[in-house]
């Protein structure tokens, strides 16, 4: 999902840093560390991803950064460090417009793993906001709806 300029580079900040900072205040130092400084070093990608964009993400990056999430959650759920619906609801965004996306084209025969703008947020910016203003509502989303539930998740972990 990273079809506009900061989009997957600022989700992924916003879940690395929140994961990490909860991780730090449990106790659990070395993958608190360890997502935080991932998260620093996506921050450092973003300011040349920003709109106008001067690098891209890429099938590559965002590929890895899924997988270094994969990990992350396995890692801190087999220790009962973050229960793994904590990731998920910090996830949720893309999680649901992933889904969402894929199972429409799945259901309409379309190449489900072709190259193509159909994700929600592309269909938004297309009609009503540019990459920024979308960024922006995105990161919104996850700070005053999906912090919150986050938060609620970990108090009855």
């Amino acid at each position: 999902m990273d079809g506009i300029d900061g989009l997957a580079a600022s989700e992924a900040i916003f879940v690395l840093a929140v994961a990490g900072s909860v991780l730090l205040f449990q106790g659990n130092v070395g993958v608190g560390r360890l997502c935080l400084g991932l998260a620093f070093a996506v921050v450092g990608f973003l300011y040349w991803n920003w709109k106008p964009a001067k690098i891209f993400m890429g099938d590559i990056a965002s590929g890895f950064l899924g997988y270094c999430f994969a990990i992350l959650m396995w890692a801190t759920a087999s220790t009962h460090a973050l229960p793994l619906l904590f990731w998920l609801i910090l996830l949720s965004v893309f999680l649901i417009d992933t889904t969402y996306t894929l199972l429409r084209r799945m259901i309409q025969r379309k190449k489900w793993y072709s190259a193509h703008r159909e994700h929600i947020y592309q269909q938004v910016v297309q009609k009503f906001f540019s990459h920024d203003q979308m960024t922006l509502i995105i990161i919104s989303i996850n700070i005053v709806v999906l912090l919150p539930i986050a938060v609620y998740i970990l108090k009855m972990h």
